[in-house]
């Protein structure tokens, strides 16, 4: 398992309940989706931390950059506020990413 991976699965069970981490598998399970295991270069990290970033919020920045993910939803306020640009990824809220997709009523 990468860092990265790693670094997200603990933020996850961090904030999510059990039932809310049992269902966020479930869904990750019925889809399509893949999980890449590759490791994030400790230089990309170092890179991070240099603008603002703690190290776990710089492994998760550093690996949007290298897999050219255009948008990160995160609710982690520090990662939001202490992310200088410029980034090649967009940082959302989920209030913003639901917004912006129409997934709100």
């Amino acid at each position: 398992m990468s860092l990265c991976l790693f670094q997200v699965r603990v933020e996850l069970e961090r904030n999510l309940s059990q039932p809310h981490m049992n269902r966020f598998y479930e869904l990750l399970a019925a889809s399509n989706a893949t999980i890449d295991y590759s490791p994030v270069a400790s230089d990309d990290i170092a890179a991070f931390q240099t603008r603002g970033l703690r190290k776990g919020d710089a492994v998760i920045a550093a690996f949007c950059e290298r897999h050219h993910i255009t948008i990160f939803v995160s609710d982690n306020r520090d990662f939001l506020r202490h992310l200088l640009p410029p980034t090649n990824f967009e940082v959302l809220s989920p209030a913003e990413f639901c917004t912006m997709f129409n997934l709100v009523q």
